[in-house]
C-alpha cells in the first residue's frame, strides 16, 4: 500500500489521493501488468522465484446467500505448472477473500492492496524484531513474521520514510471488535495462490464490489 502513494514510483498516486480506484485504471490491463511482473521487468525483484508462472488468470466469480450462509464460487482453468520450487508443499492452490463494508481506508480503491504493506514477511522493510514483539504470539508473528493488516488496526502508517509500514503500531485489542461490525454491500477483492506458491507470490484482483441483491455491484449475491 505504501508504494502506491509514492508518485515517483507509481503513476497513479495522485489519482488515488483524489479518490480514483485501481480497477478504473487497470481493469483492462491486468494481464499486461502480470507479464511485466513475472518477467522481472517491473516490481518483482525476485523474478527467478516466479519464472514460468502464468502472468494472469481469468476467473469467473459467483455469489449467493441464504438465511444462515454466504457462498462464493471461483472458477478458472488452471495454467500449466511452472515447475519451480514448491513454496507450499501441502497446498497446490489457495484462495483468499477480503471484504470491507466501506470503513477501511483504501479498501474501495485497491481491495487487497489496502492490507499489503512494505513491512510484511518477504517484503522490503520487514523487521528482524517482529518475532520478539510483546504481541507477537497473539498476532501469529512469532513463527510466521508480520502478515497482512489494515491501516485501521494501527495507530499510524509510515508512507514516506524507510522503513515503511506500521506492523508494530498496534491499536488495543479491544478496539478490533468494533471494527468487525459489517453492512450489505462490500468492497471485495480476492487472491489466488496457485502452483504451490505462498506469501506475496500470488495473483490478486483489483478492488471490486460485492452486493446482496445489489444490481450495481460488480459481483451480485443472489438470495437462495
Amino acid at each position: 500500500m505504501e508504494w502506491t502513494q509514492v508518485g515517483t514510483e507509481h503513476g497513479g498516486a495522485r489519482a488515488m489521493r483524489n479518490g480514483e480506484n485501481c480497477a478504473s485504471c487497470h481493469d483492462e490491463e491486468t494481464a499486461d501488468m502480470g507479464k511485466k511482473i513475472v518477467s522481472g521487468q517491473k516490481l518483482e525483484p525476485d523474478a527467478a522465484s516466479v519464472k514460468g508462472k502464468a502472468a494472469s488468470i481469468a476467473v469467473a466469480v459467483q455469489a449467493a446467500y441464504d438465511a444462515t450462509n454466504f457462498y462464493l464460487r471461483f472458477a478458472w482453468k488452471q495454467p500449466p505448472s511452472a515447475g519451480g520450487k514448491k513454496m507450499d508443499e501441502k497446498n497446490a492452490v489457495k484462495v483468499a477473500v477480503m471484504l470491507d463494508d466501506g470503513k477501511v481506508e483504501y479498501g474501495a480503491m485497491g481491495g487487497c492492496w489496502a492490507s499489503c504493506h512494505h513491512d510484511l514477511r518477504s517484503m522490503p522493510d520487514v523487521s528482524a524484531d517482529a518475532r520478539t514483539h510483546p504481541r507477537a504470539k497473539e498476532l501469529d508473528i512469532r513463527s510466521n513474521g508480520p502478515t497482512k493488516y489494515l491501516k485501521e488496526s494501527r495507530t499510524a502508517i509510515e508512507t514516506r520514510s524507510r522503513p515503511m509500514g506500521g506492523w508494530d503500531k498496534l491499536k488495543p485489542e479491544a478496539e478490533y471488535a468494533q471494527l468487525l461490525k459489517d453492512g450489505k454491500t462490500y468492497n471485495f477483492g480476492f487472491a489466488i495462490h496457485d502452483d504451490h506458491h505462498d506469501w506475496r507470490y500470488h495473483h490478486v484482483s483489483p478492488g471490486y464490489t460485492l452486493g446482496l441483491d445489489d444490481a450495481k455491484a460488480t459481483v451480485k449475491a443472489v438470495k437462495q
